[in-house]
């Protein structure tokens, strides 16, 4: 697990990595889209997310967000990452699974990896993982801008 210090600066991964930070800002506005600007950096890689991804997100409260990375395992099946979760309203620790999106960051360049959305039953017994498809929400030229495009084996 990682923290988010003063700054948005990323708590936790290797000096390979730094500088990272992630700034979020999150709307006041309750008629507007929840998210209303993603940039993340690491080890001088800059991204800021295009609203065909930011309109997905329902966070409203940045305690709703966490983050997780993995840089120990073999980079050959899967990049270097950092994994964003940003809950619905609603979130709970307590529980098992919440709602939300996640997108998992290459570590290397700082462009999306995969994106996908946790779907709990209203009863709270299931989750259903789907993933997101960015030709249906976005220009090509966007995709082309945030999507890493590395190949896995």
């Amino acid at each position: 697990m990682l923290s988010l210090g003063n700054s948005g600066a990323i708590v936790g991964l290797p000096e390979q990595y730094l500088p990272a930070t992630l700034e979020i800002e999150l709307s006041t506005d309750a008629t507007a889209t929840a998210v209303e600007k993603i940039q993340i950096e690491i080890a001088k890689n800059k991204l800021s997310l295009p609203q065909c991804i930011m309109q997905l997100l329902k966070t409203n409260n940045a305690s709703d967000i966490s983050l997780s990375a993995s840089w120990y395992h073999e980079a050959s099946s899967l990049p270097h990452y950092i994994n964003v979760n940003f809950y619905d309203p609603g979130y709970n620790p307590e529980k098992w699974a919440n709602s939300g999106y996640s997108i998992i960051f290459n570590l290397a360049n700082a462009k999306i990896i995969d994106m996908t959305y946790s779907q709990v039953s209203p009863d709270g017994s299931s989750s259903q993982l789907h993933p997101v498809n960015f030709s249906s929400l976005c220009r090509n030229q966007e995709i082309e801008n945030f999507l890493d495009a590395t190949p896995t084996p």
